[in-house]
Parts: structure tokens; C-alpha cells; sequence
């Protein structure tokens, strides 16, 4: 698997820059900080989109 990079200028790696790509059905996630909105998504290396931390497809069903 080709090594996985990213960055965009209002985004930060979470976890302090530590957090690892990780797959979920098929496709490739990272946990990011959006700092300009002050809040963390996720980023899908696969469709290339931000998802929100609280729409992500394995928190289906869950209640916070």
C-alpha cells in the first residue's frame, strides 16, 4: 500500500499530529482538527471529503 499523506492549510492531524490513517470498509480515514471551525472531522483519503466526527459510518446508531 503507497504511503498515505495529508495536509491542508485549516486542518491539523489529531491527537497532536500522532493519529494513523485507518480503514473502515474499504476506504481510508484520518482524525483531523478543522481549525477554522474549531471542530474535529474526519478525512477520507478514498473520496477525498471531510466528514464530521458525529456523521462518520461507524457511528451509526450510536447516541452521545
Amino acid at each position: 500500500m503507497a504511503e498515505l499523506k495529508f495536509y491542508h492549510p485549516d486542518y491539523d492531524i489529531g491527537c497532536g499530529g500522532t493519529e494513523a490513517p485507518f480503514p473502515y470498509e474499504g476506504k481510508m480515514f484520518l482524525y483531523v482538527w478543522n481549525r477554522v471551525e474549531l471542530k474535529h472531522e474526519y478525512y477520507c483519503f478514498t473520496t477525498d471529503e471531510f466528514i464530521p466526527d458525529n456523521r462518520a459510518p461507524w457511528m451509526e446508531g450510536v447516541t452521545v
